[in-house]
């Protein structure tokens, strides 16, 4: 593990734990200790997760990335000492067939040390946020037979599906729950491969695809999509960003969503059509964004509770303001920098996790220096300056607070309206059809 690594890994790790909420790692006791192996994963967040894969998984870990990163050699160098290698692609050139073999050769050397490595199987994230996993590519599949391949099948080299989900990385205050399979161990493939290589590396290639989709919420018709974020919108206890406060487990979270997944993924389009109808249709009344989950926890309970987040926002308000003052230039920076940059979405909670974790103490060491020639007492400024980073964190967790205590007011609004009653008659038909 390289120095350059070290750093890296503890900054982004701890940069997205402040970006994030919830944390959990399901089945990490299914991670092959002192034995190579392979992470596979799904990429719903193009930068965000190899960060929160980094720091969450409990080993360093070796990624391959997109070999158009590596045209610069400076850059190259400083991704090769992050951990990372290129992967080359069609689209790289007539030679990418060969470069890659050269790669595969560091891979195999570096799986004969012990050293885990993560690929995700998708090869590509999508525009936008999804709950589903696209075809798995069979580069890892590769890898791993490759390696066996070149030391005779001593190395034991294992295939670990994990599946990253979370309730939506698009948004603060995201969780996060990363689910870990059972194995695939490369050895009992060595018959079939000798007797069918394509075939096999098929074979296994769908078992993996197969092991990958029961470790996330899967809604397999990419046009169910969207009624789906409606439809779990409706119970707190789901995966649904919006259910974050003061619900059950993560754990809990996912198995009920999942649950619904399958169901709606084993309807009928008839079916499915007319339960979306009537979703769309519920929500169409509601007509108030961000406040679903209060909105629900309404027409439950006929009671709204803000009184926790006026305790917060009242006792945390001198910390969060003083975080906001000394962190203004950073936070406008985190704000207009990645859409400068780029225009797909799926790269900004990443990018705010890696430049929060590079600026920040820059930014700080900045203000630092400018206000040095005011302060008699130089010793102050490495409280100002892990103050600084403290109160910045108070501020953004702050904000997550103070948007939810937002809504929980929109929600009480909607409810003195005058249809509530409509609106609960709608949600006990959906709750019952949900459920049956």
């Amino acid at each position: 593990m390289t120095f350059l690594y070290r750093i890296l890994r503890r900054a982004t790790s701890d940069a997205s734990r402040v970006y994030l909420g919830k944390i959990h790692v399901e089945n990490g006791n299914l991670i092959p200790k002192g034995e190579p192996f392979i992470f596979v994963a799904n990429h719903p967040s193009s930068l965000l997760d190899p960060f929160v894969c980094a720091g969450s998984l409990g080993v360093p870990i070796y990624f391959l990335g997109r070999a158009d990163l590596f045209k610069k050699k400076l850059v190259a160098k400083f991704l090769r000492a992050t951990h990372m290698w290129p992967i080359y692609r069609s689209i790289d050139g007539k030679d990418s067939l060969s470069k890659n073999q050269q790669v595969f050769k560091e891979c195999y050397a570096s799986l004969k040390e012990g050293n885990p490595i993560l690929l995700y199987g998708e090869g590509f994230t999508d525009e936008q946020f999804v709950r589903r996993v696209k075809k798995i590519k069979k580069g890892a599949v590769r890898i791993a037979m490759g390696a066996e391949l070149e030391y005779d099948f001593n190395l034991n080299i294992k295939i670990v599906p994990i599946g990253i989900n979370y309730t939506n990385p698009e948004n603060l205050g995201s969780d996060l729950i990363i689910r870990v399979a059972e194995p695939i161990k490369i050895k009992d493939y060595k018959a079939k491969y000798d007797q069918n290589n394509v075939k096999t590396l098929l074979e296994i290639t769908d078992e993996l695809e197969k092991k990958i989709q029961n470790q996330i919420i899967h809604v397999k018709d990419s046009g169910d999509l969207k009624s789906f974020e409606k439809l779990i919108q409706l119970d707190e206890c789901s995966m649904h960003y919006s259910t974050s406060d003061g619900v059950p487990s993560l754990s809990k979270r996912w198995e009920k969503t999942k649950w619904l997944s399958e169901k709606i993924n084993g309807l009928q389009n008839e079916e499915k059509e007319s339960i979306f109808k009537k979703v769309n249709s519920f929500w169409n009344d509601v007509n108030v964004p961000t406040a679903e989950l209060f909105i629900i926890r309404g027409l439950k309970s006929n009671r709204i509770n803000i009184f926790s987040e006026i305790i917060i926002l009242l006792i945390g308000s001198p910390i969060a303001l003083l975080g906001l003052v000394v962190n203004l230039p950073l936070f406008i920076l985190l704000k207009k920098i990645p859409p400068k940059l780029t225009r797909r979405s799926t790269f900004y909670p990443g990018m705010r996790a890696a430049f929060g974790a590079i600026l920040a103490p820059i930014l700080l060491l900045i203000e630092c220096a400018l206000i040095l020639p005011f302060v008699e007492t130089p010793y102050l400024l490495p409280i100002f300056l892990v103050g600084g980073i403290l109160s910045g964190v108070v501020a953004v967790k702050y904000l997550v607070v103070w948007k939810r205590f937002l809504r929980k007011i929109y929600a009480k609004r909607r409810l003195r309206e005058g249809d509530r009653e409509s609106l609960q008659m709608k949600y006990n038909e959906l709750i019952q059809i949900i459920n049956s």
